[in-house]
């Protein structure tokens, strides 16, 4: 019994590993977010009235770094498709946008 359980999740194995071949992505879409600062209200954990409750204790700035995020379209074998948006470096970020830009061309 546990050997033919154990040939059996080998078998799954083998055959959801081997449906579909993964065909390298290309980037469909681009997104910057700049920089900015912003002020972010700051809690702390104090204990009152019999529990503990997140309480506001002030203000605090805060610097945010631009952001890159580039949609990249995945095309399996089978036919699939699936897309996701990915943060990326700045170089990659530039790269994406030529790609673009040359595929509408």
């Amino acid at each position: 019994m546990r050997k033919a359980i154990i040939i059996s999740l080998l078998l799954i194995a083998v055959v959801l590993s081997g449906c579909a071949e993964k065909i390298p992505c290309e980037p469909v879409d681009v997104e910057y977010i700049e920089a900015y600062d912003s002020m972010e209200m700051r809690y702390q954990l104090i204990y009152s009235g019999g529990g503990f409750q997140y309480m506001p204790v002030g203000l605090i700035p805060v610097h945010h770094d631009p952001v890159y995020r580039v949609r990249y379209r995945y095309a399996y074998s089978d036919g699939r498709v699936y897309e996701s948006w990915q943060t990326v470096t700045e170089e990659e970020y530039l790269e994406a946008v030529k790609l673009i830009e040359e595929g509408r061309r």
